[in-house]
C-alpha cells in the first residue's frame, strides 16, 4: 500500500530537515515523497537537494501560498493513500507502518485521524484522536491535521484544497470528508505538530474566525435552505459566491436546528472575545432563545458586568 506524502515548505530551513528526515526514518518502504516549496531563499533548497534522490519530485518556484503548494503535490500523488506534512511537523517513528496497517485491517474506512503531539520548546501534550460528531465538526473541534491520513480516490469526490483559504483550508477539506465518508481512529501518536512564534495557528485569530464563518455558511448552504434567513438576520453569513458542500445528507445525525444553535453560540464566543459585547449578546440571546443553557446565560451575564476573571472561575471560554 503505497503513501503519498507532500511537503508546502516556504524559508523553514530551521526545521525542514528535522521534518524530512522523519519521513526518511520511518522504515516503510512503499512510499513517495513530494515537497512543494515556494521558491524559499534562507538556505531550504539546499537541504532539500541533499535529500533529493529520495524524493519523487520536489521544486522550489513561487506559488500562491500552502493551500496552491498542496493541491500541486496532491496533482503528483500516485499513492493508495495521501497526507501532508508541514515542514516544521514531525512524524513519529513507525506512523507509516502503522497507517498502512490500519487501511488494510478496516477496508471500509476512508480516512483516519491518529494521535498528535503538540510539542514546543520547553513542553508537550499529546492530543488524543478523538472521536468526532456533527456538533464538534460544527464547532472546529476537528481533526488535528498532521495526524490525518486518507484514501487517495475520495478526492475524486471531495475535491482539493480551496485555494481562496489560508486559515482553515484543512477544516473546510475535513467537513467535506467527514460528511460523506467512514473516518477511523489510532489511539497511537502519528505526528508532532510544533508550537513556534511564527505558527500560522497562532497568527490572526480573527482573519481565522471569519474563515470559520465563512465554511459554516458553505455548510448550512449545502443542507438547509431554511437556516440561511436566520444566519443572515444575524450577519452571520458569509458565503457570497454560493459554494456548497456535495454532502450525503443521511450522514447528518444531528437536527439542524441544533447544529445552527451551536455555530451561532460559537460565534457569540468568538465576538465577545474580540470586545464585541453587544453583538455577543444578541448572538447569546438568539441560543438561550432556542436552547437555555446554564453556560450561555453566565456567558451573557459576564457580558453584562464586565468580568473578565468569571470565564475562567466558571471555565466558560
Amino acid at each position: 500500500m503505497k503513501i503519498s506524502i507532500i511537503t508546502p515548505s516556504y524559508n523553514q530551513a530551521q526545521y525542514i530537515e528535522q521534518t524530512i528526515l522523519s519521513v526518511l526514518n520511518q522504515g516503510y518502504k512503499d512510499f513517495e515523497y513530494i515537497i512543494i516549496d515556494g521558491g524559499s531563499t534562507d538556505g531550504s533548497v539546499e537541504i532539500i537537494k541533499k535529500y533529493e534522490k529520495h524524493l519523487k519530485y520536489w521544486v522550489s518556484e513561487k506559488d500562491n501560498g500552502q493551500s496552491h503548494a498542496l493541491n500541486k503535490g496532491f496533482a503528483l500523488a500516485t499513492g493508495d493513500i495521501v497526507c501532508w506534512l508541514n515542514s516544521d511537523d514531525l512524524f513519529e517513528a513507525n506512523a507509516l507502518k502503522r497507517v498502512a496497517a490500519f487501511f488494510r485491517e478496516n477496508e471500509d474506512v476512508n480516512f483516519l485521524q491518529g494521535q498528535v503531539v503538540n510539542f514546543s520548546t520547553n513542553s508537550q501534550e499529546v492530543i488524543k484522536a478523538q472521536r468526532l460528531n456533527d456538533i464538534e465538526m460544527v464547532k472546529r473541534v476537528a481533526l488535528h491535521q498532521p495526524g490525518v491520513f486518507w484514501k487517495r480516490e475520495i478526492l475524486n469526490t471531495t475535491g482539493h484544497i480551496d485555494e481562496s483559504l489560508y486559515y482553515c483550508m484543512d477544516y473546510d477539506l475535513w467537513m467535506r470528508f467527514y460528511f460523506n465518508y467512514k473516518i477511523g481512529y489510532i489511539d497511537e501518536p502519528l505526528a508532532r505538530f510544533r508550537i513556534h512564534d511564527s505558527s500560522k495557528t497562532n497568527d490572526n485569530p480573527i482573519k481565522m474566525y471569519m474563515e470559520y464563518r465563512k465554511i459554516a455558511s458553505r455548510f448550512f448552504s449545502s443542507v438547509s435552505s431554511d437556516s440561511l434567513d436566520v444566519l443572515k438576520s444575524l450577519e452571520l453569513y458569509d458565503n457570497d459566491k454560493n459554494v456548497k458542500y456535495s454532502i450525503q445528507l443521511d450522514s447528518i445525525k444531528t437536527p439542524l436546528s441544533e447544529l445552527l444553535n451551536v455555530y451561532v453560540n460559537e460565534c457569540a464566543i468568538q465576538e465577545y472575545s474580540q470586545g464585541h459585547i453587544k453583538k455577543a449578546n444578541e448572538l447569546f440571546s438568539f441560543v438561550l432563545q432556542n436552547e437555555p443553557s446554564l453556560k450561555t446565560v453566565l456567558f451573557k451575564v459576564k457580558n453584562w458586568l464586565g468580568i473578565k476573571k468569571f470565564s475562567n472561575y466558571f471555565n466558560l471560554s
